[in-house]
């Protein structure tokens, strides 16, 4: 590589690292990546971690900003019910003398604008998003304050940040 390729490479991989180094990726940045590449005529193939990140920060960006993109999933879903957000999770509750977190079940979690659902081997848990009072995000998982009953705990290593878009959403007030 001479030094003008190596400088242009440089220069789109500062570009690129930056807007990964933000949580989300508008689409008029995402096409300036994309247009770079081609007028730089450089070759950039990031690895598959690389592009997942990209496309869900992405992702995160029109969660927020334009809406939801309705997932295919396993479960049934209800007449005009859509699923925002799936992802595995372990079910957890307070237990014992000391209100001690303990993991009751390892499945599925789904938020859709219907229902938050939890389907595991032992257990399933499914309940209206108006029963939520509130909610606490950790670095591992999602609290949800329920209006009755025991509040529930999800432990979820994987897209957490897309979570919080989808519930940052939800929560939005509708434009009249």
């Amino acid at each position: 590589m001479n030094i003008i390729q190596s400088a242009k490479q440089d220069f789109f991989e500062n570009k690129f690292n930056s807007a990964m180094a933000d949580k989300m990726i508008s689409p008029e940045v995402a096409s300036e990546l994309k247009r770079l590449v081609g007028k730089l005529e450089i070759n950039f193939n990031p690895n598959e971690q690389l592009k997942v990140d990209f496309e869900r920060k992405c992702l995160i960006w029109y969660t927020l900003n334009k809406g939801f993109k309705p997932k295919q999933v396993a479960i049934n879903l209800q007449l005009n019910e859509e699923c925002y957000f799936s992802t595995s999770c372990d079910l957890m509750e307070l237990r014992g003398r000391y209100s001690k977190l303990t993991k009751i079940d390892t499945g599925l979690f789904y938020l859709t604008n219907k229902r938050i659902v939890f389907t595991g081997a032992i257990k399933n848990v499914s309940f209206k998003p108006d029963k939520i009072l509130d909610y606490k995000f950790y670095k591992d998982g999602i609290e949800l304050i329920r209006d009755s009953g025991k509040n529930q705990f999800f432990g979820i290593e994987r897209d957490l940040d897309l979570l919080m878009a989808v519930i940052t959403r939800l929560k939005k007030p509708k434009a009249n």
